[in-house]
């Protein structure tokens, strides 16, 4: 990325546990603006391809995706003024998974939500130093349905967990967003991955391991 912008500190600190957060994944958090830039008062329409490849290479051990069309997906009666996504996804740790149920992973989860956030922060304030106008959904916050926004970004399908599953990381993903209005995202109509759902209807993987038996045929 550009001069002055570099993630890797933060990359590295998503899998450390150095939150006091200790709240539960159905708990009603609302996280900082760690916002350190400004939306710019004449924010640009579009971005260029050259831009925009160096963004996903910067970034290529999240998975990535576009979408546009997204008032139907917020959530609470939330409304933003922003028509398009840059939807990010980070592979869930398997420190997490080891650690099963309890304090630790839950310490473990909290830490991974905050850091990613933080992340998110600093991508959305690297737009902004581009001249692009810019909302963070925390992958945290409840602002808008993630599973549904990663599909329409063509970035996997939701399975019989509500999951999204995905090529790149399977259901093992926290997702978070950026809102903007950037008009000539790349954008891609039919979502490749709709054999997931096929498959779906033939395993039963979830079902049979879920510990607490919240999921059905």
């Amino acid at each position: 990325m550009s001069d002055g912008w570099n993630f890797d500190g933060l990359v590295e600190d998503v899998l450390v546990k150095s939150s006091e957060v200790n709240a539960c994944c159905g708990d009603d958090l609302t996280f900082p603006d760690t916002s350190k830039v400004e939306n710019p008062k004449d924010p640009k329409y579009e971005i260029s391809k050259e831009f925009l490849e160096n963004f996903e290479e910067d970034l290529d051990e999240y998975d990535i995706g576009y979408v546009n069309g997204i008032d139907d997906l917020f959530l609470h009666d939330y409304s933003f003024d922003f028509k398009s996504a840059i939807v990010i996804s980070h592979e869930m740790p398997q420190e997490i998974l080891d650690a099963g149920t309890g304090i630790e992973a839950q310490d473990l989860n909290n830490d991974l939500y905050e850091n990613f956030g933080e992340l998110t922060y600093s991508i959305s304030d690297y737009l902004r130093e581009n001249g692009d106008e810019t909302f963070v959904a925390h992958p945290r916050e409840e602002k808008i349905n993630f599973s549904k926004l990663a599909e329409r970004a063509n970035m996997g399908f939701i399975g019989k967990s509500g999951l999204l599953i995905s090529p790149k990381f399977g259901p093992r993903q926290k997702i978070s967003a950026i809102l903007v209005n950037i008009e000539n995202l790349p954008i891609t109509e039919t979502n490749e991955h709709s054999w997931i759902k096929e498959y779906c209807e033939t395993c039963i993987s979830c079902i049979r391991k879920c510990p607490e038996k919240a999921l059905s045929y």
